[in-house]
C-alpha cells in the first residue's frame, strides 16, 4: 500500500509564530473541514476544535486552527499564535 508522509514546520511570521503539519494523504472536502471547526459538532474533529478554541480563548480570535485540504492531494492543518507575549 501507499504511505501517507507528515511532515512539521514552524516559522515566525510578522508577530506570529505559525506551526504547519502537512501530509500528503486522501484530502478531506471543504464540508468536513467545516464540520470539524464548527462548534456545533462533535461528531468529528473533537480534538482539533478544541486547540483551536483554547487558543482563541487565551490569544484572541486571529489565531488558531485553519485547515486546507484538496481531495486526492492531502491536507494542512496551520496553527497560529503569538510570537511576543506582550502583543497580547
Amino acid at each position: 500500500g501507499s504511505k501517507i508522509h507528515v511532515s512539521i514546520g514552524a516559522y515566525k511570521e510578522k508577530d506570529n509564530i505559525v506551526f504547519n503539519i502537512i501530509d500528503n494523504g486522501v484530502g478531506m472536502k471543504q464540508e468536513t473541514i467545516n464540520q470539524i471547526l464548527d462548534p456545533m459538532s462533535v461528531k468529528i474533529g473533537y480534538g482539533i476544535h478544541n486547540v483551536d478554541e483554547r487558543i482563541k480563548l487565551h490569544f484572541g480570535a486571529k489565531y488558531g486552527v485553519t485547515i486546507f485540504s484538496k481531495v486526492g492531494m492531502g491536507t494542512t492543518v496551520k496553527i497560529t499564535i503569538p510570537a511576543f507575549r506582550d502583543k497580547l
